[in-house]
């Protein structure tokens, strides 16, 4: 971790009352809600995510980045953006945005696709409930608990001498 890197702590319960401003990971489908300033381009860091666009919003709470809150959040069916601000995938946000603040966001984009696929459970249909305790859902019915994905990776190279065999 480099010297001015951002604490990040991973929680699924929002702190009740805060009336401090909150990082906002907005996204319309694949796309990211940020303010774009100059050539620059912010996260939004707001109180009430009601005034950045107009719209139904479907949220999970992320945890805190250096002690402010980081929610997710989706817009659902078409919402209209305010000014000032524009929708970007994670990929182009590559170089225009803080990494400590995109670390965040792909966590944000990978939470939401999980909720927004694990609405009805995979064992009996029945819509699933978000867990008190812990980052799953549960189904009433039949008692299924489904947690977000983890998908791990290794790349590797067999090699001899200074050859790579595979």
């Amino acid at each position: 971790m480099c010297k001015n890197a951002m604490n990040f702590i991973s929680s699924y319960i929002p702190p009740e009352g805060s009336s401090e401003p909150a990082w906002w990971f907005i996204f319309q489908n694949d796309r990211m809600l940020v303010r774009v300033v100059d050539e620059r381009v912010e996260v939004p860091k707001v109180l009430d995510p009601g005034s950045l666009y107009r719209g139904p919003l479907r949220t999970q709470y992320l945890g805190a980045l250096d002690g402010v809150r980081c929610y997710a959040a989706a817009l659902e069916g078409r919402a209209s953006i305010d000014g000032g601000m524009a929708l970007f995938t994670l990929r182009e946000l590559f170089g225009r945005a803080p990494d400590d603040l995109l670390r965040v966001a792909a966590r944000a984009f990978h939470v939401l696709y999980w909720d927004e696929n694990t609405r009805f459970c995979g064992r009996c249909g029945r819509q699933m409930e978000l867990s008190k305790t812990e980052r799953a859902k549960l189904c009433p019915s039949c008692g299924f608990t489904g947690y977000p994905r983890i998908s791990p990776a290794v790349i590797v190279a067999v090699v001899k001498g200074n050859e790579i065999l595979l």
